[in-house]
């Protein structure tokens, strides 16, 4: 279930990280854009005699060098926030978010006389909203919001350019431009909401898939995993070509149902079966059938798995729930080697039980 459930957030992580990558190629084309707008316009309005209201020098440093190099310095920021190790996947979105958001003030500080120049900052803060983090966004859409304010208010680029908010109708432009980035704002707190739904729907799905499947592979009386999900692990054991076979079989259990009941021998194999809990955990512990147990050891020793043979005898002898009949069992072990086949191997591990019966409670290791 735990596989399954980081499956899905991996896919979400895979996602997210497509989308960082298109929100700094988005930043990077933007800035691109920019530097060739800037360069071509320059050109034009000085190849237009009487255009250009300022000198060519303070034309080339107001428009030309310092947002080109700044809208550079930005790039490289969020260039290195996308491929450095020593930042998290999380904080890469803030960077190229935050980059982005520079980027896009320092167009619109320089050309706030064309109020479509906010369509740019609404860009931005929808991006962020494939982040699913509700404080990126807010941050990102407040300073995107500020920005244009400060920009129309307080900062005059070129004294020679009339005043943005000298006409009502400017003003009321202004204004529907801060209600179009208001609404890109709840546009992506309405994206991250959705996409979060989408995961946890995604985990939920996969947790009830998983909890069908452990029902399935669940034996109902002991708990333990039944012959399907044993048939499973011994493939995997089998493939792997390294572990070893347990098979555990009760002696007397015949005698206790016939003079105790069912009911206490069911509460026999119930106990039984959390003893192997415990010693084995709940995935290498199995009911075969009846009162014989599997233990199904991946990428273990002959030497470790008959010990912890004999640990499980002694904890079985020490129960005394029954008295005066001993809870007692035999095991036969079964090495896994390359090329051997899960037939060949059960048959290995039940000739083995087999000896170890005849001797009573006893462990014994088929040999080759």
């Amino acid at each position: 279930m735990k596989k399954r459930i980081e499956s899905v957030l991996s896919q979400s992580d895979a996602v997210a990280e497509k989308w960082l990558h298109l929100h700094a190629y988005t930043l990077f084309v933007m800035v691109a854009a920019a530097c060739v707008l800037e360069l071509a316009g320059g050109y034009l309005l000085n190849a237009i005699e009487g255009f250009v209201n300022s000198s060519l020098q303070r034309y080339l440093i107001k428009y030309i060098a310092i947002p080109i190099t700044t809208n550079l310095l930005l790039a490289l920021v969020a260039f290195w926030g996308l491929h450095s190790r020593r930042v998290s996947q999380r904080y890469k979105g803030y960077v190229v978010s935050l980059a982005m958001t520079g980027v896009c003030a320092v167009i619109y500080t320089i050309h706030n006389i064309f109020p479509a120049l906010l369509l740019i900052f609404a860009v931005n803060i929808i991006l962020t909203g494939n982040y699913g983090d509700y404080f990126l966004s807010s941050v990102v859409a407040v300073l995107c919001c500020l920005t244009p304010l400060i920009a129309n208010f307080f900062i005059v680029w070129d004294s020679a350019q009339p005043y943005v908010l000298s006409s009502p109708a400017e003003i009321i432009n202004r204004i529907l431009g801060e209600v179009l980035l208001a609404g890109s704002y709840l546009t992506s707190l309405t994206t991250i909401r959705y996409e979060r739904k989408r995961i946890l729907a995604a985990l939920d799905a996969k947790r009830e898939q998983q909890r069908m499947q452990d029902r399935l592979l669940q034996d109902e009386l002991t708990g333990l995993r039944n012959r399907a999900a044993f048939n499973q692990a011994m493939a995997r054991l089998c493939e792997k070509g390294s572990g070893v076979l347990v098979m555990m079989d009760l002696d007397h259990f015949k005698q206790l149902n016939d003079t105790r009941g069912h009911l206490q021998g069911d509460r026999c194999l119930r106990l039984v079966a959390e003893v192997l809990r415990q010693e084995v955990g709940a995935r290498a512990a199995f009911r075969y059938g009846g009162d014989e147990f599997c233990l199904v050891l991946e990428d273990w020793s002959p030497e470790l798995a008959m010990n912890v043979c004999r640990r499980i005898q002694y904890q079985l002898e020490q129960v005394d729930d029954f008295f005066p009949l001993r809870v007692q069992a035999s095991f036969g072990l079964a090495a896994c080697r390359p090329g051997t086949d899960t037939l060949q191997l059960v048959r290995q591990a039940d000739s083995a039980l087999y000896g170890a019966k005849v001797r009573r409670s006893d462990i014994y290791l088929f040999q080759n």
